[in-house]
Parts: structure tokens; C-alpha cells; sequence
């Protein structure tokens, strides 16, 4: 909800939202324990009386007390199909690795394949969205070593993880050689990826400008040239 839209509520809006809260005010009165489940703290009964007396004199400046903690994420289809596709591409590659004998992986390593996670501080809200795939009901205050397990558990650290860093163009160059890897194992008898497979798909990771990425491009390069 947009601060324009909080300003511009009809009566009917707030006349439904007042009733919402007045629910809640007696569940809370009544079951003092309603107040606080697990880790997630509810509101008290004098905060939600006081959220109806907004709503029924029209106090719009106030209105920002009632969705504080209501995001606007700004997420498209699109981006939101690349979130997954992210996820999905960590899912493999873990899981690929995890399927290797020792004498397959080629010296990669299990911190070769972790997942960085998104910068919870992006307005776009990556690290929200992905979160839904990742343990049902998550949220903020969530207890990440007693729920269950959704999607995406299997990706290390947890879909919800926190990298505090701008990865996304890096996850995008990894989708590039990703996307098409997979859809050929789709059609044809579906396996895990090799070590080498993982390795090229790995490779994508650092930007081209840095050190590290030149050094890959360097050696690919060579590799190729090897190979005429």
C-alpha cells in the first residue's frame, strides 16, 4: 500500500479494516497468549483499539502507524521467474555435487557451489520473495533450524540467506550456460551435471573486469585453443 493510496482509503475500506481490527483487539483480550506465536510478536489490544480509532475518524497521516512493516516490492514477472531460476540453478549444482564420488569432483570443493544469497537491503526484495520458497510461513523472525524445510531446501546456505552483495549479474552470466545445460539434460535422460559441467557454470560467477575473472577467461581461452 503506497503512502497515496493510504491517504485516499474509502469508507468502506476503513469500515472493513476497523472490523478487522476489532477482531483482533478481542482475540488478543481474550487469549493473552494470541499475542505473541513463536517467534513472531502480534500486536497488543491497546495497539489494535488504537488503529481502529484511526481508521474511523480518517486520520490519514496516521495511516503509516497501520501497513508500517507493509513493503512495496517491486518485483515483475520476469524477475520473478529469474529469482527461481536462480535457486532452481543452486538446487542442481548442489545436488550434482553432492552425486560425485570424491574421485569425480575434480578438486571442487562444497564452498565452491554455496549459494551467496541476496543483499537484504535491495528495494526490489529478492531476499522476501525468495524466502517463501524456502520454508513455509517465513518471515523476519522466523527459526530457520526448526521449521520445515520447502522448495528449495536443499540449497546451502538457506534460499533466505543474506549475502549482503550485489551478486545478480553474476547469478545472470551463470544462468546464461546454465539454462541451456539443463534443458539439453530435460530432453535427454535426465542426470546430474558433471564436475566439468559445474566447473564452466561456476566460472560465469566472477565479473569479467575483476582479476579472478580474467584469470578464468584467460584459462578457458587456453583450454580452447588446446583443443584445435
Amino acid at each position: 500500500m503506497t503512502e497515496n493510496n493510504e491517504q485516499n482509503l474509502t469508507k468502506t475500506e476503513r469500515l472493513i479494516l476497523r472490523n478487522q481490527y476489532a477482531i483482533l483487539e478481542f482475540l488478543s483480550r481474550a487469549y493473552p497468549e494470541f499475542a505473541q506465536v513463536g517467534n513472531v510478536i502480534y500486536h497488543d489490544p491497546d495497539t489494535y483499539h488504537r488503529f481502529q480509532n484511526i481508521l474511523e475518524q480518517g486520520y490519514s497521516i496516521l495511516m503509516r502507524d497501520i501497513t508500517e512493516g507493509i513493503w512495496d516490492i517491486d518485483l515483475s514477472f520476469e524477475e520473478q521467474k529469474e529469482i527461481l531460476n536462480i535457486l532452481d540453478m543452486y538446487n542442481d549444482l548442489q545436488w550434482s555435487y553432492d552425486e560425485l564420488e570424491e574421485a569425480e569432483r575434480e578438486g571442487l570443493t562444497e564452498d565452491d557451489v554455496k549459494f551467496w544469497g541476496w543483499d537484504g537491503n535491495s528495494p526490489k526484495g529478492e531476499l522476501s520473495f525468495a524466502r517463501l520458497f524456502c520454508y513455509r510461513g517465513a518471515d523476519e523472525y522466523v527459526d530457520v533450524m526448526k521449521v520445515r524445510p520447502d522448495r528449495f531446501e536443499r540449497v546451502k546456505p538457506s534460499p533466505a540467506y543474506n549475502g549482503h552483495g550485489e551478486w545478480l549479474n553474476n547469478y545472470k552470466r551463470m544462468l546464461q550456460v546454465f539454462l541451456p545445460f539443463k534443458q539439453k539434460l530435460v530432453r535427454a535422460n535426465w542426470r546430474s551435471f558433471t564436475a566439468t559441467e559445474i566447473r564452466t557454470i561456476l566460472d560465469e560467477f566472477p565479473d569479467p573486469d575483476s582479476q579472478r575473472g580474467q584469470e578464468v577467461r584467460a584459462r578457458r581461452k587456453l583450454d580452447a585453443d588446446r583443443q584445435q
